[in-house]
């Protein structure tokens, strides 16, 4: 198997959800496909596994994870001093159902970064992020599995599968497509299955190239769960 060399991308969320490590309480702050950010109180050492488990929409995700990496984030001092630690989770034999509905967070969050985007440019949005809105929000997920919505890139099923996947690595304002094994994505730019239609890729080029920094990692995250849902692969390494 190839090494994964890129990047997946993590969406910060806007309030921390109250979860759990094995008996430990701790804050989920970061969330990506594949592992996640938490805070917390006592310090965790780093290799060790634990049962990570949280609800969201009245719906329990549950997972095995590695703690990757755990630090000192901050603390205060004085008679109320408060120490907080950072722990970075890797996802292991998540099933189905809790992978399902961490997906559906990050499409949740995609579509409301999508929504502010159209917001912020008072009603008249520039060209890509209308395009790239409407291409999101028509390959959504099915609701039946993910009542949420996802917003993101579905590969048709009635499209001739081909083997591994395009990397779309853009430097120096040029464009690199390069065919790989590795789903990770890179610094600059998206990788997406071979599978994709290629008048899609050329819209996410553009949309990509006219973007700014986080619009262009709401594109990332959509196309690392185009990945995940249309072959059940992580998407890349893990970075805590």
């Amino acid at each position: 198997m190839q090494p994964r060399n890129r990047r997946v991308q993590r969406i910060h969320l806007p309030e921390p959800i109250h979860a759990r490590l094995g008996t430990l309480p701790v804050m989920l702050v970061d969330i990506s496909v594949i592992g996640a950010r938490v805070e917390h109180q006592v310090p965790l050492a780093a290799g060790g596994t634990a049962r990570f488990s949280f609800a969201w929409e009245d719906q329990e995700v549950v997972t095995e994870c590695r703690i990757v990496r755990s630090r000192l984030e901050r603390f205060s001092v004085g008679a109320d001093g408060l120490i907080v630690y950072h722990s970075g989770l890797e996802f292991r034999e998540i099933p189905d159902s809790s992978r399902r509905l961490v997906n559906a967070m990050i499409g949740r969050f995609i579509t409301r970064a999508l929504e502010e985007q159209k917001l912020n440019a008072h009603g008249v949005p520039p060209p890509q992020i209308d395009r790239f809105f409407r291409l999101a929000s028509r390959l959504s997920a099915k609701d039946s599995d993910f009542p949420s919505g996802m917003a993101a890139l579905r590969a048709d099923p009635r499209r001739k599968r081909e083997s591994g996947y395009v990397c779309y690595n853009f430097e120096n304002r040029q464009w690199r497509k390069k065919r790989t094994h590795d789903p990770g994505q890179p610094m600059e730019g998206f990788t997406i299955s071979a599978s994709e239609d290629h008048a899609q890729a050329d819209l996410l080029c553009e949309a990509y190239e006219k973007s700014d920094r986080d619009f262009r990692r709401i594109i990332q995250l959509c196309a690392q769960l185009s990945i995940q849902e249309g072959e059940g692969i992580p998407p890349g390494r893990f970075e805590p």
